[in-house]
């Protein structure tokens, strides 16, 4: 492979995929099981459209700044990062469980210093 790439290394990807299943015979069957997988794998289910963000959170904030309260335990900004300030506010219960993932990475890319 590095024989060929050092011919020319604009050689288009297909012609290196079938210089590795020749040279792998695992890496073909790897191709096949992943062929299959395709074909038999369900559709995923449609994106539900969202018109919003944090949609049940920003109501709540809304709702605290027309009315001069403060909602004990909720943000109080609506920026991704506003549940790992420290003073332990959280989401709208609602919210805090489609967006899960999202406040895990944020925590992740805060505790590397990102």
């Amino acid at each position: 492979m590095r024989g060929l790439l050092t011919q020319n290394p604009y050689t288009p990807p297909i012609n290196l995929v079938r210089t590795l299943t020749t040279s792998f015979p695992l890496f073909e069957d790897l191709l096949i099981i992943r062929d299959w997988l395709q074909d038999i794998a369900p559709c995923p289910p449609p994106t539900e459209a969202t018109t919003g963000y944090w949609k049940f959170t920003k109501h709540s904030v809304l709702q605290s700044l027309r009315m001069g309260n403060n909602r004990d335990g909720l943000v109080r900004q609506m920026d991704p990062d506003a549940m790992n300030r420290g003073d332990q506010k959280m989401l709208a219960s609602e919210d805090a469980v489609c967006c899960h993932p999202c406040l895990t990475f944020m925590s992740l890319m805060r505790s590397l210093g990102l």
